[in-house]
């Protein structure tokens, strides 16, 4: 044996006190006892679900910063509180992304609790909101658990897609003013329908045109959801601009323009932190009983501007509440203005009497101090009480109103005992008496044709007490009797109520005569 070889032997031997302790051939293959089992290696649908994260976390760093806070959420959805949780999925996002596995079951729970515990402390008072809760923990969820397929991680990016979508909408709605979304957003929320070129309202039927295809009308039940007093809301869903229309009641009593217009800008005032009112003016298309108010204001922390009308009628008041957000205003103004200025009061709606007249309708008055007749011109007149009348006119005989365009018939009766009036004469003494105070003038003096014999007819302009008021007078006179037959309304109304004031007058009867004692 060589000693090469002896030496091959040798190291291949157990050393003296080693038998046993070293391993045998199929020891060697064995796993060590002393290592852990390998760690769980992460999913390519968890992978996503954290570069998802990252993106939401994006969405909420944004809406912090630029949608301000609705009070009506509460503080538990106030933007500053949305920091800390972005801040979180951040940091449970880029570790998926890393491929680590140590926060796969707190990504779980926080997919869950926001598709739970936020969604339903949200769905009472944003159910948009709640929505975008279930679907990002829906699309979190479908991607975290387990090991997603290729259908599940499909549907998962789909949901958060919509999502993304949704939120995108509502960013570029606050920055740019512009909504895509909206009509789709809303329709799908069952909160517009398609309105008609002509809106007729509900409780009154007034009506209002639709300036484009873009403007909807919300239903009734989401109009009044927001305000209970709405009976009719127009909408721009891509703008977010609106057109609210509030219609009161106030039997027999009419308010002033200015007035109405007062308690519209107060209204205004007390819901907005700041309000500061641009402009007022009248509107064209109602210059007498119609303003517009352009405010603007800051109201649950968004500022806006509006474009309101207010229209008063007989019985009826009108608030017509335009507004958008400051940066949409612009771009809807001309529209808004559109739909005030188009405007139109009901013609189907038959007035009720005034406090002071007699209930129903009169047709035919005869009077009390001589016995003469006189026919209203139509339905719409009512018959003063006598104590009214004589407390706004002591002359007065007999009094007709029709309150809706605040027109007037009143007929004064006199004897003059032993004269012989004669109509020329009576005519020329009434047009000197209503000349004689300041702001009158005489616009004509004629026979009057359906009496030629006893009547004349005087057209007289006149200010009493600050108002342009403008009167048809008929002037009747034969023998000891004379009789002036007093029509007039506003120098506005005038024109449109001309033609019936001339029919009533033309309707008189004198009484029997009087006997002329020698």
């Amino acid at each position: 044996m060589t000693a090469e070889a002896t030496s091959a032997t040798d190291s291949s031997s157990p050393a003296p006190g080693d038998l046993g302790n070293h391993p045998s051939a199929d020891s060697a293959t064995s796993p060590p006892t002393d290592l852990q089992p390998p760690t769980r290696a992460i999913t390519i649908g968890q992978q996503i679900a954290g570069g998802l994260l990252c993106i939401n976390a994006v969405f909420v760093l944004l809406s912090a910063f630029v949608i301000p806070a609705d009070p009506k959420l509460g503080p538990m959805f106030a933007p500053e509180r949305s920091i800390i949780p972005a801040l979180i999925d951040v940091l449970i996002g880029v570790s998926l992304l890393s491929r680590k596995t140590k926060y796969i079951t707190w990504a779980i729970v926080r997919a869950v609790v926001g598709m739970t515990l936020f969604a339903a402390l949200a769905f009472s008072k944003d159910g948009m909101m709640a929505a975008s809760f279930v679907m990002l923990g829906t699309s979190l969820l479908l991607l975290l658990a387990g090991n997603a397929g290729r259908p599940r991680m499909a549907i998962g990016s789909a949901v958060f897609f919509v999502y993304a979508l949704l939120n995108l909408a509502g960013l570029s709605a606050t920055i740019l003013g512009i909504n895509p979304l909206g009509p789709i957003i809303q329709s799908a929320m069952g909160d517009i329908e398609s309105a008609p070129a002509v809106v007729v309202g509900d409780t009154s039927h007034y009506r209002v045109k639709k300036p484009s295809h873009h403007w909807y009308l919300r239903t009734s039940k989401a109009a009044k959801k927001t305000n209970e007093l709405s009976d009719r809301w127009l909408t721009q869903p891509e703008r977010d601009a609106h057109v609210m229309i509030i219609v009161e009641k106030t039997p027999g009593l009419q308010l002033s323009a200015d007035v109405l217009t007062h308690e519209m800008v107060k209204n205004a005032k007390n819901a907005a932190s700041e309000l500061t009112e641009v402009s007022r003016e009248p509107m064209r298309s109602h210059p007498k009983h119609g303003r517009i108010v352009h405010l603007r204001a800051t109201v649950d922390g968004q500022k806006l501007e509006y474009l309101s009308g207010a229209v008063s009628a007989y019985e009826r008041s009108y608030q017509i509440i335009g507004f958008a957000s400051e940066r949409s205003f612009p771009k809807v103004e001309a529209e808004l203005r559109s739909i005030l200025e188009s405007f139109t009061l009901p013609t189907d709606e038959r007035p009720g009497p005034p406090s002071d007249a007699l209930p129903g309708v009169v047709h035919k008055v005869v009077g009390q101090a001589q016995p003469y007749e006189l026919t209203a011109p139509d339905d719409n007149y009512f018959l003063r009480t006598d104590e009214a009348a004589k407390g706004t006119n002591p002359l007065a005989d007999r009094w007709l109103v029709r309150p809706d365009v605040d027109a007037h018939i009143m007929i004064i009766a006199e004897r003059v005992e032993g004269a012989d009036l004669q109509p020329d004469h009576y005519a020329r003494a009434v047009a000197e008496a209503v000349t004689a105070n300041p702001g009158a003038t005489l616009v004509s003096s004629e026979v009057l044709k359906s009496q030629p014999k006893v009547g004349r007819i005087l057209h007289v302009k006149a200010t009493t007490q600050g108002l342009p008021i403008e009167y048809y007078y008929g002037c009747f006179a034969r023998g000891e009797q004379a009789f002036q037959v007093v029509a007039f309304t506003s120098q506005e109304d005038f024109p449109a109520l001309a033609e019936s004031f001339r029919k009533a007058i033309d309707s008189f009867v004198l009484p029997p005569p009087v006997k002329i004692k020698k």
